[in-house]
């Protein structure tokens, strides 16, 4: 009787044990209370995905046979390779970047700022169609590059919206001490519960780097203070692991971070300056990209939440991608809507843009004297002046071989920049003119005459300060002509009639050229 009693308990047992596991909810079996407990979290591991200094290279560059970049080709290198979430592909949402529908993924995609300005397929737009591209790759936060208001305000308020961005800058505060709107000093994002931490950080010689006016109210602070500042606050929040973006270039971070391994960063990007670096410091992987997509940032993360604060993250590997394909072989796409905007948006600058006004047989390459003289000669001859300077940082790409149109031009001169006259003394021209990027046209540097007075055609970006000329302290009343820079290099370059038989190279080296207007 004994026996059957215990025989009916035990199956008894069984059907409840067996019940209460269906439901998650089994005592468990392990002595002293062993086992994962119903409130322990996973392990997760992290994918961080980083670019920087966009530049509106919608389209890839084709350089030597290979198509670099462009974000068709990225997007299918992230979601084929990196199994990254977008929140827009086939089966999920069609508004954007949409971190809700994500959560559940593995990746985070990050910019380290100056998104907007670059070809023709962008600028023309004002940057909104480089946006709606970040917002179809699911781009989370960038850093604020010194070029984010080069369209101003509120075109820079409405291409944040359409990329679903949120723009960081820890170190960037109005004069006056009231809030600033144009970006936060970090953001929490969350992947399969576990909390990045990101944090953004502004060059602070953005004034200097771009249009100085648009920033006249803002400050940028010190980055190295800011960081220290703004750390242990974001630790603070409970996240499991911090990551910086760093619109500044590798070479003035890297110092910094060695500086502090207390801020126990498990990933650094840096950018600005347009060149490749990765390195490890104090443990952190500090990786700046390539510009203009050509490349990409990978850093995995084991995040184990059960261990104690600041110790969850532990770095897997990282590796520094290269996003290309031969031209003859483009890589498949996986996104066909916005291989249709990017035809559209193409066809609308051809449109406008399409006319062509002449020839290149070879080519100019970005950093060279003859695009340079190509460039400014266009300038001192429409105006008569005596000198025309400006810089090599203000030409974006080269001119590449075959015809010239519009939006050659308007690709290589992407910038708002109006031309401003001025008279300045020779004295004056000599120390500005050692800057070692200065292009000039109309003079040789070492012979100008420094108890002469120059006459002067210049950016009013260089005039107002930037990139630390100082026209303005030398000239309080220069003429602002309200034309374009670009104007005079479509008109000067009309006239030189150039074709296969005479090309733009050979046209600027013959003797008659300063007869061209």
């Amino acid at each position: 009787m004994n026996k059957a009693r215990d025989k009916l308990a035990c199956w008894a047992f069984t059907i409840l044990a067996a019940a209460l596991a269906s439901t998650g909810c089994a005592p468990s079996t392990t002595p002293n209370g062993g086992g994962t407990s119903p409130e322990a979290k996973p392990t997760v591991v992290l994918t961080v995905l980083y670019t920087t200094d966009e530049h509106g290279w919608i389209k890839p560059n084709p350089v030597e046979g290979i198509n670099r970049g462009g974000v068709a080709q990225l997007l299918t290198k992230l979601t084929r390779q990196e199994a990254h979430c977008s929140g827009v592909l086939p089966g999920a949402t069609e508004q954007g970047a949409s971190p809700a529908s994500c959560e559940d993924s593995s990746t985070v995609l990050l910019s380290g700022g100056d998104n907007y300005t670059g070809p023709a397929i962008s600028t023309f737009f004002r940057g909104r169609s480089m946006a709606e591209s970040m917002g179809r790759l699911g781009y989370q936060a960038a850093a604020f590059g010194n070029h984010e208001l080069d369209f101003g305000r509120e075109q820079f308020f409405s291409n944040r919206r359409l990329a679903g961005l949120t723009y960081l800058a820890a170190n960037l505060t109005r004069r006056d001490g009231k809030p600033q709107d144009l970006t936060k000093p970090y953001v929490i994002i969350e992947r399969q519960g576990v909390k990045l931490g990101v944090v953004g950080i502004a060059t602070p010689t953005t004034p200097k780097t771009a249009t100085a006016f648009r920033f006249a109210e803002l400050r940028f602070a010190d980055i190295e203070s800011t960081l220290a500042t703004w750390m242990p606050r974001v630790w603070a929040t409970g996240v499991d692991a911090v990551v910086l973006l760093a619109h500044e270039c590798h070479d003035v971070v890297s110092p910094i971070l060695a500086r502090h391994p207390e801020w126990d960063l498990s990933f650094a990007g840096t950018g600005h300056c347009h060149r490749t670096s990765v390195e490890v410091v104090s443990g952190t992987p500090v990786i700046g990209p390539d510009w203009r997509l050509e490349h990409y940032a990978r850093v995995r993360l084991r995040i184990d939440p059960s261990k104690p604060a600041r110790k969850r993250a532990a770095l897997l590997d990282y590796e520094l991608v290269e996003v290309a394909s031969p031209v003859d072989k483009p890589m498949a796409s996986v996104d066909p809507k916005l291989d249709a905007q990017i035809a559209s948006w193409d066809a609308k600058v051809n449109a406008a843009l399409g006319e062509v006004i002449g020839f290149s047989s070879s080519g100019m390459a970005k950093k060279s004297a003859i695009i340079g003289r190509w460039i400014t000669e266009a300038w001192r001859q429409r105006f008569s002046v005596d000198l025309a300077i400006s810089t090599q940082g203000a030409i974006r790409q080269g001119l590449p071989p075959g015809p010239i149109s519009l939006a050659t031009v308007a690709s290589i001169l992407p910038f708002e920049n109006n031309l401003v006259l001025c008279e300045v003394s020779g004295a004056a021209l000599v120390e500005m003119l050692r800057d070692p990027e200065a292009l000039v046209a109309g003079a040789d540097r070492n012979t100008i005459d420094p108890a002469k007075r120059y006459r002067v055609v210049t950016t009013d970006f260089l005039f107002y300060g930037g990139d630390g000329y100082t026209f303005h302290q030398h000239d309080p009343k220069p003429t602002h002509t309200n034309q374009s820079w670009r104007q005079p290099v479509i008109d000067w370059t009309r006239g030189l009639k150039t074709s296969n038989e005479r090309p733009l190279e050979q046209a600027l080296s013959d003797s008659d050229v300063s007869a061209v207007r």
